[in-house]
């Protein structure tokens, strides 16, 4: 089989590594099993969930067959299905959600799908990948292992945790070299930060804005965040006599009340010294994809889930993604719909409540093209071979094809498109903070990626850590004042919902949170939810069952 380059899809990193496929005796029989091994072409490594690629290309569950109402389905017939079934429907009311781990040529025959439709609600799903897309990067990795001060704003090492090599390389090239946190709680980050400061949830965005203008010599104020004053002015100092430096900032998931003005400031940071930057996604291409749809006038995908919460969605198409276990309060509408329309790879929720389901592919078993981190188009053409599982692809081409509309995907298209997004220039107006007391903020780990409706589902996560999962985390001091031990359950109330959590205790973790596991549907149902942020941090209660 050989050695194919391939490119993770657990999130923006895209992290390069070699597939091959290989003949294994396992048996006395002198059986023989094909077995998918990860090749390494440097000392840059990919993160726990890369490695799961592994078992990805050869899942036990995975899907192999197209499904219609329940029944498995040649190819032609479940295109015939689709075609038929949306034939009947008004597709003005139709939605079209798509992975942030799509090739830019899916994305784009996905938008001519919807722009022929007459529907506004095509989005990539994640909220924070949108967040992300809206400022342009301006850094490279080889860069960043030179850097004298890195300040990461969120949780960088838990949601991109290969960027730690990068960044633990640039800490220690010199003495004087510095890693910044900012950020609500402690972190994997923070903890290997050599300053932190910690903001009231809430808060974050102020700090940065003061930061910002602190650095250019501006008025500012850090009244009533929480932050350290000795500590902030200590950063400021470096920061003003640094003239090598990264701003790195990741939205995370129902991490900040106000992500997209956390990420102005950080940009207008960078931007006042002349220092790289960058914003990470999620998924893999989901900025690329974001900026593409986005220049055709589709809506957000905040607002298309309200648009489905309301009722106005009849029919949905859902292209290698899970609305469901993403925001699982849609779940009833999702199930009361007319017609459901999924490709997928794993069975995860929304193949169980399905229409007709198509087959599909990894991004690694795929060709195409990303837009990387670094602001460059990127060409997959060594794809890990798979069986001819039909995809996005052959869906989207049959369906415009059926419009009467020739399915192609130039490149320069995609460049066209992309050159046509307008990034944020203005400071985005201060938000309602939903914190309290006590506030439930959204955390990952390194193993797992998003929603958690693919990493959840890997075999070294059941064995390893399911039972740990679906934990929230809170400070010693929190845990004797409710009395309770690690290992217990606990009640988590907030104006969005309540759930039920075992407990993990870490001694320095702040008391004044609740982080909430935001990869479990159960953990995105307490979340609060703000129309034009996403996932937010809220106030929230916490009792003994």
């Amino acid at each position: 089989m050989g050695i194919h380059k391939v490119i993770c899809h657990f999130c923006s990193m895209q992290d390069y590594f070699g597939l091959t496929g290989e003949s294994v005796f396992y048996s006395v029989h002198y059986g023989s099993q094909n077995v998918v091994k990860t090749k390494h072409f440097s000392e840059r490594r990919i993160c726990p969930r890369g490695n799961f690629c592994n078992e990805l290309a050869q899942h036990k569950h995975r899907v192999g067959y197209n499904l219609v109402d329940g029944e498995f389905a040649k190819t032609d017939f479940a295109l015939d299905a689709i075609k038929e079934s949306f034939s009947a429907m008004d597709k003005s009311r139709s939605a079209i959600l798509l992975s942030g781990s799509l090739t830019l040529e899916e994305a784009l025959l996905a938008a001519k799908l919807g722009e022929k439709w007459g529907t506004k609600l095509v989005a990539q799903i994640f909220p924070e990948d949108e967040i992300s897309a809206k400022f342009l990067n301006n850094f490279s990795f080889a860069d960043l292992s030179k850097m004298q001060a890195v300040i990461a704003i969120g949780d960088i090492f838990s949601l991109h945790p290969t960027i730690s090599k990068f960044v633990h390389d640039a800490r220690f090239a010199d003495r004087k070299n510095f890693l910044a946190a900012i950020d609500n709680c402690r972190s994997r980050t923070s903890r290997f930060a050599w300053s932190f400061l910690n903001a009231k949830p809430g808060s974050v965005a102020d700090v940065i804005e003061a930061l910002a203008n602190a650095v250019s010599c501006k008025e500012y104020s850090i009244e009533n965040t929480g932050v350290d004053e000795s500590a902030f002015e200590q950063l400021v100092s470096i920061l003003k006599n640094t003239e090598n430096a990264a701003v790195l900032f990741s939205p995370g998931i129902g991490r900040f009340s106000e992500p997209l003005r956390v990420g102005f400031w950080a940009k207008e940071l960078a931007e006042s010294k002349n220092f790289q930057f960058a914003s990470f996604s999620t998924g893999s291409n989901a900025r690329g994809i974001s900026r593409l749809l986005n220049s055709y006038g589709f809506e957000p995908i905040n607002k298309v889930i309200d648009a489905i919460e309301s009722g106005e969605v009849e029919s949905l198409m859902c292209l290698e993604c899970d609305p469901i276990e993403a925001f699982p309060k849609i779940f009833n509408r999702i199930k009361s719909m007319k017609l459901v329309v999924t490709t997928a790879t794993l069975p995860t929720a929304i193949v169980e409540n399905a229409n007709i389901v198509i087959s599909s592919k990894h991004l690694f078993e795929k060709k195409g093209t990303l837009l990387s981190p670094m602001e460059k188009i990127i060409t997959m053409d060594d794809p890990f071979p798979s069986p001819d599982y039909p995809g996005e692809m052959t869906l989207l081409k049959s369906l415009l094809e059926n419009e009467g509309i020739r399915p192609t995907a130039e490149i320069s298209e995609i460049k066209e498109h992309l050159g046509a997004f307008h990034f944020i220039s203005e400071p985005p107006d201060v938000m309602k903070n939903r914190s309290g007391k006590l506030t439930a903020v959204g955390y990952h780990t390194p193993h797992h990626h998003g929603d958690g409706s693919y990493t959840r589902r890997a075999s070294w996560v059941i064995r390893q850590t399911k039972d740990k999962d679906n934990s929230v985390i809170i400070g010693l001091g929190l845990a004797e004042e409710i009395g309770v031990s690690n290992g217990d359950s606990l009640v988590v109330s907030t104006d969005a919902g309540k759930s039920e959590f075992s407990v993990i205790i870490e001694e320095d973790q702040l008391d004044n949170v609740v982080l909430i596991p935001a990869y479990m549907p159960n953990g995105r149902d307490v979340l609060g939810w703000c129309k034009s942020a996403g996932f937010v941090p809220i106030a929230v209660t916490v009792s003994k069952p």
